[in-house]
């Protein structure tokens, strides 16, 4: 009798470190983030490579490369982990931050703090993202879209036309304005301007001056400096100068619609004059790419365009490979490759001045997400497998 009672208690004080195991996983410690490199993406002489490929436990929301040697990972399952970009591990415990999908994301990498919601739950949160502590949560619209971060507030755009900043340190409501429609694309920042995008095809432009001020007054209002309302349907898809390169969009800045009948227009971000408009003849599904030399846009053929930012000419034309519908990606301030992502699983490489392919990847099944770092690209192919494209020196004579 002696002996079960002593294999009892053993029993238990092994579940009992299996529990106390498990508890530490699912609140790990975060190294600290370094600065975000402005590292340009790799021009010529080079082919992509498998580094690694992963199978997830859950479909992936969002990738955030951290630094050039971290992942940020964030789950349907609203859980957010870390992985090294080397080898594909897992350098984190599972972090369960949210009861359902995290549907928007924003890292203040000053500052080491994540703030992210859940469309689902309707939450909005803070987390310290150095230690694995919860800042606050607060009840919130339902945000699918990108937020924004600026002066101390936290910016986003629900689903329902509610244009909503919080406070970053407590997570408290200080200004609200409500659109009318539905709003999918989330807010757009170019310098002090917050830009929405309604269902209805009105554009709006806020002064982020007048909302820091209005957040200290107890009508949580501000008017918008101005209002487009733009022949494009619902579906249109809103893209700013440098909104791929970073959370807010720097230089002398340009806004671009395009919608599923194939209209492109394009206008001034500082009082919403049109500068250009045309008509593609195919769909828009996929976010352009604005830069100040060029704006490439990608229709639903496969089609890919480098337009002059000036007029809207077309200075270069790929043919088309396929549907797309993930944004056109780039990175560094003054980007030489665009790369575009068709979904039925292939990945190209366009010199953005002459419209040349440097190097075509194809993966097996769709792409769902993809996200660049300095070195390669990341790709989310059939919802749960992770693959690491990384772009090595090409040997002589050999070319895709």
């Amino acid at each position: 009798m002696v002996t079960g009672r002593l294999h009892s208690a053993a029993k238990w004080v092994l579940v009992g470190l299996w529990f106390l195991g498990l508890a530490c996983t699912m609140r790990p410690r975060f190294a600290p983030l370094e600065a975000t490199v402005d590292v340009p993406f790799p021009r010529r002489n080079v082919r992509p490579e498998i580094a690694w490929e992963i199978k997830l436990a859950s479909p992936v929301t969002h990738l955030r490369p951290l630094n050039e040697k971290a992942l940020l990972v964030a789950s349907h399952r609203g859980q957010l982990y870390r992985l090294d970009l080397e080898t594909g591990k897992r350098k984190s415990g599972l972090w369960q931050v949210a009861r359902k999908a995290i549907t928007s994301l924003a890292v203040a990498d000053s500052t080491g703090s994540l703030y992210f919601a859940s469309a689902q739950a309707q939450e909005v949160w803070g987390y310290d993202f150095l230690r694995g502590k919860k800042l606050w949560k607060r009840k919130g619209p339902v945000i699918n879209g990108p937020p924004a971060i600026y002066s101390g507030l936290l910016l986003a755009a629900g689903t329902g036309g509610e244009v909503t900043a919080f406070n970053l340190a407590d997570g408290t409501l200080r200004w609200q304005r409500k659109l009318p429609g539905r709003v999918y694309q989330g807010v757009r920042r170019w310098e002090d301007n917050l830009f929405v995008l309604n269902d209805r095809g009105s554009l709006y432009s806020f002064d982020l001056g007048e909302v820091a001020v209005a957040a200290g007054h107890e009508d949580h209002t501000s008017a918008p400096a101005w209002r487009r309302d733009l022949a494009v349907n619902a579906t249109a898809v809103l893209a700013l100068a440098g909104q791929a390169l970073a959370g807010q969009a720097q230089g002398p800045g340009l806004l671009v619609v395009g919608d599923s009948q194939g209209r492109l227009i394009a206008l001034e971000p500082g009082n919403g004059q049109p500068r250009f408009e045309k008509n593609l003849g195919a769909p828009i599904y996929s976010r352009p790419l604005v830069t100040e030399g060029r704006i490439v846009v990608a229709t639903a053929d496969g089609t890919v365009l480098g337009l002059r930012p000036g007029d809207g000419g077309v200075v270069w034309e790929y043919a088309g490979e396929g549907l797309v519908k993930l944004p056109v990606l780039a990175r560094g301030s003054n980007p030489a490759v665009a790369v575009v992502i068709l979904s039925r699983g292939v990945v190209i490489a366009l010199d953005m001045i002459t419209g040349e392919r440097l190097w075509r990847h194809e993966v097996e099944g769709p792409i769902q997400l993809a996200a660049l770092t300095s070195s390669g690209v990341l790709l989310v192919r059939r919802h749960k497998w992770l693959q690491y494209i990384t772009l090595v020196p090409e040997q002589p004579g050999a070319r895709q």
